[in-house]
């Protein structure tokens, strides 16, 4: 990433919504685009099931909503029954919102994360 996106990202968290960054932001974008990647990935893959647009409409409305309330991004997964928390588990969403809040709020580093 550039150093306008960094800054952009700095300015934005820190200056608008007033949360100190703990560790390295360059972590934490290397942690984004890994999740977009994984994310367009299933968007691609989805596409080749599907047979037409409304199609594929429904069929990321059944995956992609699912897979995003269920992180914990928007709830506590600790909220959540066991069953769910199980299920979310494969999910590369839930682990990215573990990583981006492991980064940004605690300080967590690459050594951290990568257990």
């Amino acid at each position: 990433m550039n150093g306008c996106q960094t800054s952009l990202l700095t300015f934005i968290v820190q200056g608008v919504l007033t949360v100190p960054i703990e560790d390295s932001v360059a972590l934490f974008l290397a942690i984004a685009a890994l999740d977009l990647v994984v994310a367009t990935s299933m968007g691609i893959f989805m596409a080749t099931l599907a047979r037409n647009m409304p199609q594929f409409g429904l069929l990321a409305m059944l995956v992609l909503l699912p897979r995003r309330l269920l992180s914990g991004g928007v709830t506590p997964r600790e909220s959540m029954p066991m069953l769910a928390q199980n299920v979310t588990e494969i999910s590369p969403t839930t682990h990215f919102v573990a990583a981006a809040q492991a980064i940004l709020y605690r300080g967590a580093g690459l050594d951290v994360l990568w257990l």
